[in-house]
């Protein structure tokens, strides 16, 4: 995994250089051995748009490179959310006022539940 951690560096460094990036990342997840957890936000659907046509390519390429036992599955999915704010109120207590699931944040799995990341 670190070799195609490795290899797919100049991958993660053109996505977060792209005109509308706020955050790109992949992270091993420490309790699912072999899952790889990416996270990226982007300032509008613009910078999306150009993200899919420059460096989702590359990633695509990238990923055709690696063998086949270190990627058996791949599950990507997109949300898009109205709302963000701080987690704690002013006493540092939790908020839930909209951090429950509702309609503002959807996923492209649509079926009326939040969808796995």
């Amino acid at each position: 995994m670190d070799a195609a951690f490795a290899a797919a560096r100049p991958v993660i460094e053109a996505a977060r250089g792209r005109p509308g990036y706020r955050a790109y990342t992949w992270a091993l997840d420490p309790f699912e051995p072999g899952r790889v957890r990416v996270f990226a936000e982007w300032e509008d659907e613009a910078s999306l748009a150009y993200h899919f046509a420059e460096t989702y390519k590359q990633m695509g390429e990238h990923f055709g490179e690696v063998p086949g036992e270190i990627i058996r599955d791949v599950s990507v999915r997109k949300y898009l959310c109205s709302q963000s704010g701080a987690v704690h109120d002013e006493q540092g207590q939790p908020r839930l006022d909209f951090l429950m699931w509702n309609k503002d944040c959807v996923s492209s799995d649509t079926e009326g539940r939040p969808a796995e990341v």
